[in-house]
């Protein structure tokens, strides 16, 4: 039950308030169902990041995390920080700004099957090499306060969109 509510409580954030006991009560059990028949939980809309003003972004805070432009990743190189950090910068683009991994083998000069293994090898590293992992995080800090920051100038509020 408490995960019920707390799932319930994070899909309604702020229209919880508004909802009366009735209301709580019906917005619980839709929950306890979509999770029961492992239905798609309804996502809290939000604006999200042009593609063209996330590439800005994305190269300004890799210029002051890591002293790397993204002109620098375009190139090719096989040099371990370089080929990891393209694949932190793929990981990121893709979840930010949904594009295809078309688009992101494109921006890169890849084919998408390379993208797809850089995307893949980025959630493995994340997940085992602590550096790594703190590098990545690092990065997407800094990537999640520069867009919540042009989002508040364009007038939306909220962050951008995710998928992880």
């Amino acid at each position: 039950m408490d995960s019920v509510r707390k799932i319930t409580l994070d899909i309604f954030q702020d229209e919880w308030g508004d909802l009366d006991e009735k209301g709580r009560s019906i917005a619980k059990r839709c929950v306890r169902w979509c999770i029961e028949h492992q239905a798609q939980l309804p996502a809290k809309q939000s604006k999200s990041v042009p593609s063209t003003k996330m590439l800005d972004i994305i190269d300004e805070c890799l210029h002051e995390e890591c002293g790397i432009r993204l002109a620098d990743l375009q190139v090719r190189n096989k040099r371990r920080t370089m080929v990891d950090t393209r694949d932190m910068v793929m990981l990121i683009y893709r979840n930010k700004s949904r594009v295809t991994l078309d688009e992101v083998g494109e921006l890169f000069g890849l084919h998408h099957s390379t993208a797809i293994h850089g995307i893949n090898n980025a959630k493995f590293l994340i997940d085992f090499d602590q550096k790594y992992n703190e590098k990545f995080h690092s990065l997407k800090r800094a990537i999640d306060k520069k867009c919540d920051d042009y989002l508040t100038s364009c007038g939306a509020f909220g962050s951008s969109g995710e998928l992880f």
